[in-house]
């Protein structure tokens, strides 16, 4: 807003002046304005108006100053908040860099290691191609027929152990009857061991010679017992053999599949109980001599 001063008239001009800044303070600090102030400015005595002159002049300078020195506090603190921010952000940038850093430097580390083992490799990929090329060059012709002749032995082999398997079977089902053969003798033994003594109690008491009935009964008798001892005893003579049998041509078997092989195996065959041991078969023959004599 633009004020006119009549340049004439000095006083009038001031107290122009003074209604401007006056009325403009009161309007700056929401005070109302009212028509008598401007009649009571008029009014003012050269004293008063000097001091309420002075007083606004005054305050002005005193928010003037105020105002700078706000504004000076603000832009210090600003200032303080700036270099922080500053000084934050230069960390965070050389926390950058030297991440940047480590990474060029690991980056570099793995090209290194990538280029280490792109040469390996290569040099893995000619050696592999020049051993397959001396492999085909070395590889016998003949090797589609010894794989054939292989498949034959193998299946020979497989054949053979399912025969040897099944006269496993039969052998072991021959002991089990050669073991069941030895306890009917030893059984036939016993009784007869029993039936001589009773024998020999019964010549003790009534002799042979003096009832030539009862003597050819009990000569009847004890041929009948050999006959059937020795029956049992020729019997378990045949089946032992034949176990023997049975043993020889499965070894001969394993034998002649380990020479077409060339394959060292040691082959363990189940020994078959003997059906009766020399002390029993020498006790036997003295029991059957005895008894001869006896009827003798």
């Amino acid at each position: 807003m633009d004020i006119e001063i009549d340049s004439q008239n000095l006083e009038k001009a001031v107290q122009e002046l003074f209604a401007y800044a006056y009325t403009t303070n009161n309007n700056l600090d929401d005070d109302s304005f009212l028509g008598d102030d401007s009649k009571s400015i008029d009014n003012l005595n050269p004293f008063e108006f000097k001091e309420n002159f002075k007083f606004l002049i005054m305050d002005l300078l005193k928010f003037k100053k105020q105002h700078k020195n706000t504004r000076k506090a603000e832009l210090v603190l600003r200032n303080s908040q700036f270099e922080a921010l500053y000084e934050k952000l230069e960390f965070e940038v050389k926390k950058h860099m030297r991440n940047e850093y480590q990474l060029k430097l690991h980056i570099e580390n793995h090209q290194n290691r990538i280029e280490e083992l792109e040469i390996s490799e290569s040099k893995d990929i000619a050696l592999i191609k020049g051993l397959e090329e001396k492999c085909n060059g070395k590889k016998n012709p003949k090797s589609s027929e010894i794989d054939k002749i292989r498949k034959e032995m193998e299946e020979k082999i497989r054949n053979l152990l399912e025969v040897g398997e099944k006269k496993d079977k039969a052998l072991r089902k021959i002991e089990y009857e050669n073991i069941k053969l030895k306890t009917l003798l030893e059984e036939k033994i016993r009784e007869y061991d029993s039936i001589k003594k009773e024998l020999v109690k019964i010549n003790k008491m009534t002799p042979a010679k003096k009832d030539p009935i009862f003597g050819l009964q009990n000569s009847f008798k004890k041929k009948h017992e050999l006959n059937k001892s020795q029956n049992l005893l020729e019997r378990s003579e045949s089946l032992r053999e034949y176990s023997h049998i049975k043993r020889k041509s499965i070894s001969e078997l394993d034998l002649e599949s380990n020479k077409s092989l060339n394959i060292k195996k040691d082959s363990k065959e189940p020994k078959s109980a003997d059906i009766m041991t020399r002390g029993q078969k020498r006790r036997f023959t003295e029991k059957l001599n005895s008894s001869r004599k006896s009827n003798n």
